[in-house]
């Protein structure tokens, strides 16, 4: 999907020293690598030695394994293993550590979804790998996302996790669109209004709104290699399988990207200026 990058990417931040690294732009939608960051390894060159997740399954979780038939019951898994939740079962914390296994494995799904998606998944890389780079620095006193909060807002790492978290949160309302409504409309296009658009000026809406119509439909997305697990299915029960588990790993997923927004918001972390 092609993507309109720094012509719309006024500068935001100073230059500090490298203790506390800031980023001079945060282009728009996912803002790609600069000078300033950790990892500057192309996209389709990283691999999960990169990410650090080299011994990392996704289809199996480390305490109770679990056949999956479909990538989004994997999602649901993942997700639900950084969340910290309190008695009553409020969610009131993520643990970093899960938190990044699940968001490779979005990318990961991501990337199932065809060359419209390439470029959306090369900028999703690079935002978790130097997000998960300024966690690496200090996991022990970065281990929650409260803690990693602690960061001064113009840090890099607020920056890459704020992107991270934004892409994350138009991919969740997409699948969530395409498996429960049947309105004619294009999922992709109604989740980028609902999401990322806000953050976006005019011009580049515009060049979005169109780029994002040559995502997969519903029945591309459910016959896409990978997504469903289970083997060689007919597409009437890969279908029924993805409209049973992707409502449910998306809704659970967007509770946990919200929680990122309103923690930010209330720490004084957010910033909403359009890119």
């Amino acid at each position: 999907m092609p993507i309109v990058r720094s012509a719309f990417c006024p500068k935001r931040f100073n230059r500090t020293p490298a203790t506390s690294r800031t980023d001079s732009a945060m282009p728009p939608p996912w803002p790609p690598p600069n000078t300033d960051l950790v990892s500057q390894k192309p996209a389709n060159e990283m691999d999960k030695a990169d990410m650090g997740y080299a011994n990392e399954k996704l289809d199996a979780a480390p305490d109770a394994p679990k056949a999956h038939e479909t990538m989004f019951s994997m999602m649901l898994e993942k997700f639900k293993a950084c969340e910290v939740r309190d008695d009553a079962g409020t969610l009131v914390d993520i643990k970093l550590e899960e938190f990044w296994i699940a968001c490779d494995l979005y990318r990961e799904m991501l990337s199932k979804l065809g060359s419209a998606a390439n470029m959306i998944v090369s900028d999703i890389q690079q935002n978790l790998a130097n997000a998960k780079a300024v966690y690496d620095e200090n996991p022990g006193e970065r281990s929650t996302l409260s803690a990693f909060l602690q960061l001064p807002k113009e840090h890099v790492g607020i920056a890459k996790l704020t992107w991270l978290c934004r892409g994350c949160e138009f991919f969740l309302v997409m699948l969530n669109k395409i498996f429960t409504e049947n309105s004619g409309g294009n999922p992709a296009v109604s989740a980028y209004e609902e999401t990322l658009m806000k953050y976006h000026g005019w011009f580049l809406q515009k060049s979005l709104k169109i780029a994002l119509r040559a995502l997969p439909s519903k029945d591309a997305i459910v016959q896409s290699d990978g997504l469903v697990v289970q083997g060689d299915l007919p597409l009437d029960k890969k279908r029924e399988l993805c409209e049973r588990d992707a409502p449910v790993a998306s809704t659970e997923a967007i509770e946990v990207v919200h929680l990122v927004f309103d923690m930010m918001k209330q720490t004084g972390r957010w910033d909403d200026r359009k890119a």
